[in-house]
C-alpha cells in the first residue's frame, strides 16, 4: 500500500482510524489523545504499545495500512507558513545540556548551583535537573538567554566560571525531555533508572 493511501496516525481523525484492524472508535480516541500530549506526534510504532488496551497483536497489520508522517511545525503554525517548517515557527525544538561550574569556590558548590536552578525554574522553560547538569528544552533564543543568565549569576560569585553547553537541535521535534528515554524503555521492555 502506498504511503499516501495509508492512514496517517499523526493527522487522521478518530473516525478515519477505525478502518484499521483492531481499532474501534474508543481506541482511536485514545490514539488521538496520546498524540496531543507534549511532543505533538507519534514518533515510533512502539509508542502505540504504551496506550492502554492497544491491540499489540495487530500492530504489524496496522503498520501495513497506516503511517507515521512527521509533523513539521510550519504546516499549521500560528505564523501562517505552509509546507516545510520555517525556523521562525520552531518554538520548542532544541535540547540544551547546561553545566555551569564555578572555580575557586571550594569542594561544595550546592548552594551556588541552587541559585542557578532558581533562574532556570523561573524562566518557564521545560527542564530536567540531573546530578551532573541540567537539560533545558525550548527555542534557541530562549535557552541561550537562560544559559547566559545562569553564567552571569555564577560569575557574580567567583572570578572564573566554566560553562559547558551541548545543543541538540532536531527540527520539528518537541517534548523530547522524556520522549527519548520513554522510547528506549519501550524498546527494552522495562523502566530504567533516571
Amino acid at each position: 500500500m502506498e504511503t499516501d493511501a495509508r492512514v496517517d496516525l499523526n493527522r487522521a481523525s478518530s473516525h478515519e482510524m477505525t478502518v484499521l484492524p483492531g481499532i474501534a472508535i474508543d481506541m482511536a480516541r485514545k490514539i488521538v489523545a496520546f498524540r496531543e500530549k507534549p511532543g505533538g506526534e507519534i514518533h515510533d510504532w512502539d509508542e502505540l504499545l504504551s496506550i492502554h488496551g492497544f491491540p499489540a497483536d495487530r500492530l504489524e497489520e496496522i503498520r501495513e495500512r497506516a503511517c507515521l508522517v512527521p509533523i513539521l511545525r510550519g504546516e499549521n503554525c500560528k505564523c501562517g507558513h505552509q509546507g516545510r517548517a520555517d525556523r521562525r515557527c520552531m518554538e520548542d525544538d532544541m535540547l540544551l545540556e547546561l553545566n555551569v561550574i564555578p572555580l575557586g569556590r571550594g569542594r561544595s558548590i550546592g548552594s551556588d548551583i541552587a541559585e542557578v536552578v532558581k533562574i532556570i525554574d523561573a524562566s518557564g522553560v521545560d527542564y530536567k535537573l540531573t546530578a551532573e547538569g541540567t537539560i533545558l528544552e525550548g527555542d534557541w533564543d530562549r535557552v541561550m538567554n537562560v544559559a547566559k543568565k545562569c553564567h552571569e549569576e555564577m560569575r557574580t560569585k567567583t572570578d572564573r566560571v566554566i560553562t559547558i553547553m551541548h545543543a541538540d537541535d532536531y527540527e520539528g521535534r518537541v517534548g523530547r525531555l522524556d520522549a527519548s528515554v520513554d522510547s528506549i524503555e519501550r524498546k527494552l521492555g522495562k523502566q530504567l533508572q533516571h
